[in-house]
């Protein structure tokens, strides 16, 4: 068996009213042409929490010991769509076959090779061949694409992804997870679909389990009793089976200081989606000055970003005084202190690094609300761009590998100054990027790509 890392999380193998064990044999049992297709809905058509880890390490559990089985996955996210070609798509899945056999067919080395020695990419057919060629040695393979819903078909990738796996030769079983959305629904009109529906047993465990968790609420749980079930009837009654929703309900009475003011705050929980993120902005804007105005910078790059940055590039852009020629690492905010002060709304991924926005939910808010909340952000990130790339520092540091190490943000500042330019709508921020002296800037811009050609991040190699 192919075992694949990056499923680490582990829950319950019954999700809400169905048991996952029905998805996996749907997997085993359904024929080669069709695939699974799990919705993630509530009885009002919203998204629930699901961890696609429980069907991976069932899988992997149940196929332990057979070599001829690959189990292979892909996972969307929608602040990621920039390097989620079909090419590299694909080219995932047959790297995960690859590494998991830990050999290489002569066709893949050979095609790999041409196009090295032409400074070249193949194209997805022959990456989608190669494929094929690798599944061939399995006897039967899985492949899982979680929250499919987040990638995006503007440019036609969700369709040439689909066509590319459907076209797979043998035994390939194909399981697809998404939101309830009407054009991916029809995508797979003939295969079998299944829907898990959240629980009020569910929520109900969860909102116990934080109690317990909870020093103050316990405490207050412990001296009036009767608090725990107004607590858990207030919760799983207005939560309307969002599990995100009542985390977030939860976070706005963990810490109360009395009794009382747990009550007052369960007679006025959020009751949507936005009137949650709504709650949490208001807390970021009670905090004190320092704290609230690190976090709205914090906000403004994730929600803006025309990619994600990881966690030292962010703390780079962050550090810029605009016009400034020089760079004070003093500063750089503390990678804790900048997610804490974000109130639960951004995380940085253990593996990559890169920061995020907690949920995809989260996502959808801030692109609704950013621009009446953050209305100089393009402009602003345009300046910090610019100021960095026009560092004295980079007259004297030519070695491009020394200024990736040491300035980390100068990638993204180099790339894509000129798209926040061109996003910047206030005149003010307008006026001010005509008056810096752009032309310097764009010279190093190219000059600094050119040299970095061969010394681009890992994480982005992909994609340029």
């Amino acid at each position: 068996m192919v075992q694949v890392n990056g499923f680490s999380s582990r829950m319950s193998f019954k999700i809400g009213s169905v048991d996952l064990s029905e998805f996996c044999f749907a997997m085993v049992s359904v024929s080669q042409h069709q695939s699974v297709y799990l919705t993630l809905v509530t009885e009002k058509s919203k998204l629930v929490v699901v961890k696609l880890s429980t069907v991976v390490d069932h899988l992997e559990s149940k196929f332990e010991h057979d070599k001829g089985v690959a189990i292979t996955w892909i996972y969307f996210n929608c602040k990621e769509q920039w390097e989620q070609t079909p090419e590299n798509l694909i080219g995932s899945l047959l790297k995960q076959l690859i590494q998991g056999r830990g050999a290489i067919i002569p066709e893949t080395r050979d095609l790999f090779d041409r196009q090295a020695s032409k400074g070249t990419r193949p194209a997805l057919n022959e990456i989608v061949a190669l494929l094929q060629s690798e599944i061939s040695n399995y006897s039967q393979t899985f492949i899982v694409v979680d929250a499919l819903d987040e990638c995006t078909d503007e440019t036609g990738v969700r369709t040439k992804f689909l066509k590319a796996l459907r076209s797979l030769p043998g035994p390939v079983r194909l399981f697809f997870t998404s939101r309830p959305l009407p054009e991916i629904g029809h995508e797979f009109s003939k295969d079998r679909q299944l829907v898990i529906y959240a629980s009020i047993e569910d929520i109900t465990l969860y909102v116990k389990g934080r109690i317990q968790c909870e020093p103050r609420l316990f405490r207050h749980t412990q001296a009036d009793s009767s608090l725990e079930d107004t607590t858990v009837s207030s919760i799983t009654g207005s939560s309307k089976g969002l599990f995100l929703l009542a985390q977030s309900q939860m976070d706005s009475i963990a810490y109360k200081a009395d009794r009382k003011a747990v009550r007052q705050a369960l007679r006025n929980l959020p009751k949507d989606i936005n009137n949650m993120y709504d709650g949490v902005m208001a807390r970021i804007e009670a905090q004190n000055p320092d704290d609230r105005e690190l976090a709205e910078k914090v906000l403004c790059w994730v929600s803006y970003t025309r990619r994600p940055l990881n966690s030292v590039e962010l703390q780079h852009a962050l550090a810029v005084e605009v016009r400034s020629t020089t760079f004070d690492y003093d500063a750089m905010p503390d990678e804790d202190i900048m997610t804490s002060v974000c109130a639960g709304l951004v995380a940085i991924d253990a593996e990559s690094g890169v920061v995020r926005l907690i949920h995809y939910a989260a996502q959808i808010y801030f692109e609704q609300v950013r621009s009446f909340r953050f209305p100089r952000a393009s402009g602003n990130i345009a300046m910090t761009c610019l100021t960095y790339i026009s560092l004295d520092v980079f007259k004297k540091l030519v070695n491009p590998e020394d200024q990736l190490e040491l300035y980390p943000f100068l990638y993204y500042a180099s790339i894509y100054w000129g798209y926040h330019v061109n996003e910047a709508i206030d005149q003010d921020i307008v006026d001010r990027v005509a008056e810096f002296p752009t032309q310097p800037a764009m010279n190093r811009a190219a000059q600094i790509l050119w040299e970095l050609e061969g010394h681009k991040p890992a994480q982005y190699v992909e994609r340029f």
